[in-house]
């Protein structure tokens, strides 16, 4: 919940309501203490009986949760930094 509430506030932030103007999925996983979550955007495309098909997922945000219990971002001008965007669960004052 921690990085809906995180991913939800960026997308808001550049004008975008989730679940209307975009959908997005998440994947987790556990390594030792950290918890590491992959969030996909999701694009649709029409099909041939009138309705969906899922035409593809794209890594649009990487975060995880480290030891220490903060939410961190990876870094986009790093390989592989991550930066702490949250030391509060569900704080999401915090978020730039």
């Amino acid at each position: 919940m921690w990085v809906v509430a995180v991913q939800d506030v960026l997308f808001e932030q550049k004008g975008l309501k989730p679940g209307i103007d975009v959908i997005y999925d998440l994947e987790t996983a556990t390594d030792g203490s950290i918890a590491n979550v992959k969030a996909f955007k999701i694009d649709y495309t029409p099909s041939a009986n009138g309705g969906a098909d899922n035409a593809n997922k794209t890594l649009i945000n990487e975060f995880r949760i480290n030891s220490d219990g903060n939410l961190e971002i990876k870094d986009v001008n790093s390989e592989t930094g991550y930066k702490i965007i949250s030391k509060v669960y569900m704080d999401t004052s915090m978020v730039q």
